[in-house]
Formats: C-alpha cells, structure tokens, sequence
C-alpha cells in the first residue's frame, strides 16, 4: 500500500512511532512490503478459510481495504493492512430449534461471545467498527445462523450492546446489525425498533454507521409443501403473508439493486440520518452455478461479473445533493462488502477465491482487472476538507465550529491540523486531529474566540495548513464563512480547542459460525456448520462463551414501570399540585387590602 504521509527529516522514527499508534488505536496501517494501495470502500466477506492461510500477494491484487468474517477477534489478522470489521453475534430465544417455534416467555436473548470476553476484544481494538447482529430480521432455521429478534428486542439488544461497547471504548464506531435487504416491510421492521427504543428509553438510538444488507431476494412467508417460498420470508415479527415477490432471475437485477440503496438514503434522511456513514455490509449474487433462472439462464462467472461491474461503477458514483453523506461528497454508499471471499460454489454464487486451492477464481481474475484497471477504479486518496462550519451563541464566548470530512478512499493515518482564521488572516485559534478514517467519516472541532469583534465577521476555516498530508487536491481543504458576533457583557472565556467524533491478530476468541446468506430456492437446500445451542440459563451460557439476558414481556414496546413506581409518581404529582395551590393562594392573600 502506497503511504499518504509525509514525514520529512525524521521520516523513518515518526512512520515507525505512528504505526505503533496507529495500530493501537484500530486505524488501518500501511503494509511494510510494496503493494498495491488498498481501497478502503472495498470489501469482503471471509467464510470458510483463514485469511492469513491465503497468499497476501494474492489478496493484494483485490486491493479490498476491509473485511468481516461475522465474529469477534482480539487479535484479527490484517494482512497488507487490511481493515477488520468486528460483529457481535445476538439471538432472541425460542422454545425449540423448530423453524416457527414460539420465543421463549419472558423474552430472553444472548449474545456471542459472554460480555466479559466481549471486553477483552473491544479493549484490544480502540476504534474499530462493530456491528450489532447479523440479519436480526431473518426467521431462523436449523442451519441459518442469523440473529433473529423481535425488532422490540432488538431495541434492548442494541442498548446495551452500545452502552457496554462506548463504555470500555469511547473511541468505537458502533452500527445497527443490517438487514437483509431494502424493502418496506425492512424499513417497516427498523422503524419499529427506533420506535421500541425512544419508548423505552426517552431518546432517538444512538448510531454511528448505518447498515443494510442489499441481496434481491423473494419475501414470503414460509409454509411447509409451499413452492415458491424460496428466499427470505417476512421480518421476524411481521404479520404480512409477502413482501417484494422477486424472481430467481432478479438476482442479478442492477435497477432493483439501485433502488434498494436510494430507498434506505431516503429512509435515512427521513430520519434526520442522513450526516451518518452508510455501509453495505453484505451484497453480491447467491445463486450459484448450477441453479438456472426462469428463463433457463445460469449464473456463470460473466453473468455474475457484469453485476459485479456494474455495482462497483454505481457505488463509486452515485451521489445525491438531498440524500447522500455530506463528509462524502454527497456519495449515497460509502463502502462495501461483496459475498464472498471463498465461500462453497455448490452452496452460493460469487466467490473470489477457491477455499481448497487458496487460488484466485475466474469471478476472482475478474475482480482483480476491475480494480487495476485506472479507467475504473481512480487511484486511491486522501481528500480532507471543512463540510460546514458554525457559530456557538454569545454565552458560549463565541466558539467557532466546523464538521470536517474524509472523502476520500485512503484513511489519515496522522495528525492533522484545522484552523480558524479570521478575514486578515490572524490565527483565531487551531485544532489537532489524531486521524481520520475514509469514505466520509468526519469529526468536529471547535474553538473560541476571545476577543471576537461585534457584527458581522468573516471566518476561514483551514484543514491541515502545513501540508503535511499528502492529498493530490488542496482545492476544497479552505471554507469561508460569515458568523454574526453579539456584544456581550459576559466575561471572556478562558481560550479552548476541541475535537470530537462524530456521531455519526491470529489469537482469537472461540469461532463463530460464520454468517449464512438466505437465498434459498426450490432444490438448493445444503447443510450447513450448526450454530452453538442457546443457553438455557445464566450459567451455561457462561460456559458456552454466550451471554443471556431477560428482555421485554410479550407484547411490551417499552419497560414497564414496577407498580411501586406508579405509586410513588402519582404521589409525586399531588404534591407538585398541592404546593401549586398553596403558593397560588399565599401570592393571591399578598394582593388582598383585607
């Protein structure tokens, strides 16, 4: 991977002092050895083998800048740099294995791994990017190993996922576990969660990274003898019989690809979520080559590469001046992850490499030209620069603000400075960044102003002055804008400056089952690695490295108060009215001449 730093005299100790830190703190590092520069919008999904069992030369000529493998790993092999994405596996509770088993009264659920080792991960990885779930969504079978919950469970889920993890790791990205595709009856089920979490606990969730899935797939509700029921069903709690009737041939269908990913944007702006990241953390072409569509066509390598081709050109591309990531330049998606790396061809389409051979597969020699070819992937960069900046109010001794953003594929693997000037070009004050990730992840400074003259004032913003990152376009890197400054009696605030994220490794705990995508079409039905058992209490789930936790009552959409609580507010209440009246009256008896 070719470096975007600029050292100068003490090249050699600053790389070799900022790689330490930087791999501390779960940012990608550049590989010792020469390479080609990864892209960090790219990704895949890891299923069957190792990683580090593959030729980095090989997994080089990707130049895929991430990939997950649906677990948890403290020490997550990372070769030529390569991101890690972390999952936390979670799962309501059923009765039994059985497809429509009840939930088990009162709702339960567990999470994979057991908090404590959760701990040990989060700690061992400041930074990273974790996911809650994996297609909590999808109604579970023997051999599925998805997430599945009530979306009013997963509220709860989610919570603590996101206490816990900030808790031990301020600095982590956390994400909603994706969906397996988007359609309404998906947004209908993330509607009911964010629902279920305000209710329950007075404010909107808290996300990072928003995340779907984004297969073309059939949604019906399963019934035994039914013929057509291939697919994903309908969400976990969901009454609807279907959903988005797909064919097998809309597997490959680019425009049904399209409008997934322009229907979650909308969703999201709907939201007030739109500032947020957006990754597609799972995508591609399941069916695999023997499975013929209704028009008897097989999906072969070509088939399959000209969606691939397409995709890329689409995501790289599409941006919406109303929809898309501002810290991205209005981009819609800002990474990806192709299924799979090395999956089992008999079982799903769209493997890179052969997980016996550890060689490259035709769809593999396919990707590789995509991204070697300039003409359609550009060189991978840095490109920093101020989204917006803003003025605090009066009371706040005028402090100046500014959202700055990495649109760029190259993450900043150093520190940065942002500056505030005023219109002669005096320092107003300056901001340290320690780094900043790619594809539109953004932090926001800020700063006061201490002597800020009253009425209109003109302030620039300057994103790394110095130059000391390397970025092939300094265009954008300044942002002028006019603040109005109020006169105030207040005294002067003692001069600050601020950073703050935007809300926006071979050792390895116990293997998780890695994820099973859910196209299933009449005849494609293979076994699977079944998933470790749910605990069926508090101790064994310790000892199976799972953590269980009591959720909502059937029925509930929010924690129901004990009675004594009623009681105690609904005194409080009378109190409050009593001492209303009595001060009413005392203030009435003050005016009385008697």
């Amino acid at each position: 991977m070719t470096s975007t730093r600029s050292w100068g005299t003490c090249g050699l100790l600053l790389a070799g002092l900022c790689a330490i830190v930087l791999s501390l703190a779960g940012l990608p590092v550049s590989p010792s050895q020469a390479g080609p520069t990864l892209n960090y919008r790219f990704g895949f999904g890891k299923t069957a083998q190792p990683l580090e069992s593959y030729d980095p030369a090989l997994l080089a000529q990707l130049r895929a800048g991430m990939y997950l493998d649906w677990q948890t790993i403290v020490q997550p092999p990372r070769p030529n740099g390569i991101e890690y994405v972390q999952m936390l596996r979670v799962k309501q509770v059923k009765t039994d294995s059985r497809y429509d088993a009840p939930y088990r009264v009162p709702y339960t659920y567990t999470v994979w791994p057991a908090w404590e080792k959760l701990a040990d991960c989060v700690r061992a990885n400041p930074g990273a990017l974790w996911l809650v779930g994996n297609e909590m969504d999808r109604v579970d079978w023997d051999a599925g190993h998805q997430d599945e919950c009530l979306p009013e469970v997963y509220a709860g889920v989610y919570h603590e996922a996101y206490t816990r993890i900030k808790g031990w790791d301020p600095t982590a990205q956390v994400a909603i576990g994706g969906v397996c595709q988007v359609t309404p009856l998906r947004l209908e089920y993330l509607d009911r969660v964010l629902a279920a979490y305000r209710t329950r606990y007075g404010t909107r969730m808290p996300v990072d990274v928003w995340n779907v899935h984004a297969f073309v797939l059939r949604e019906k509700r399963w019934h035994e003898g039914c013929p057509d029921c291939w697919g994903i069903d309908v969400p976990a709690g969901s009454s609807a019989a279907a959903g988005v009737l797909y064919d097998i041939r809309d597997s490959t269908n680019l425009e049904a690809f399209k409008e997934q990913i322009i229907a979650f944007r909308r969703w999201m702006r709907d939201h007030g979520e739109r500032d947020k990241p957006f990754i597609v953390s799972e995508y591609g072409v399941l069916m695999p080559y023997w499975v013929e569509d209704e028009d008897g066509r097989a999906f072969t390598p070509e088939r399959v590469r000209d969606f691939m081709y397409a995709s890329f050109d689409y995501l790289q591309s599409a941006t919406d001046p109303d929809l898309g990531c501002p810290a991205d330049k209005d981009r819609l998606v800002q990474r990806w992850v192709w299924y799979s790396l090395d999956g089992d061809p008999e079982v799903f389409g769209g493997n890179l490499f052969d997980s016996t051979t550890r060689q490259m597969t035709t769809l593999g020699r396919y990707w590789a030209a995509y991204v070697n070819d300039p003409a359609r992937m550009p060189a991978p960069q840095v490109n920093l620069f101020p989204v917006r900046a803003w003025a605090g109010s009066a009371a706040d001794g005028m402090t100046l603000h500014a959202l700055i953003g990495n649109s760029g594929s190259l993450p900043v693997a150093q520190s940065f400075a942002v500056r505030f000037e005023d219109e002669a070009g005096q320092t107003l004050g300056e901001v340290a960044v320690p780094g900043l990730r790619c594809c539109g992840d953004s932090v926001t400074v800020a700063v006061q102003w201490a002597d800020a003259p009253p009425g209109e004032q003109r302030v620039r913003v300057r994103v790394d002055p110095a130059g000391q990152v390397a970025e092939p376009d300094r265009v954008d890197n300044e942002l002028t804008v006019r603040v109005q400054v109020v006169d105030s009696p207040l005294p002067t605030p003692t001069p600050t400056a601020t950073a703050t994220r935007s809300t926006s490794s071979p050792t390895a705990v116990p293997t998780s089952p890695a994820s099973t995508p859910t196209g299933v079409v009449p005849g494609l039905v293979r076994a699977s690695p079944a998933p470790p058992e749910p605990p069926a209490s508090t101790a064994s789930s310790e000892a199976s490295g799972a953590s269980q936790t009591p959720a909502l009552s059937p029925g509930a959409s929010g924690e129901p108060w004990p009675a004594a609580d009623w009681w105690l507010g609904g005194l409080l209440a009378l109190v409050a009215l009593g001492m209303g009246i009595f001060l009413h009256r005392r203030e009435q008896r003050k005016g009385d001449p008697r």
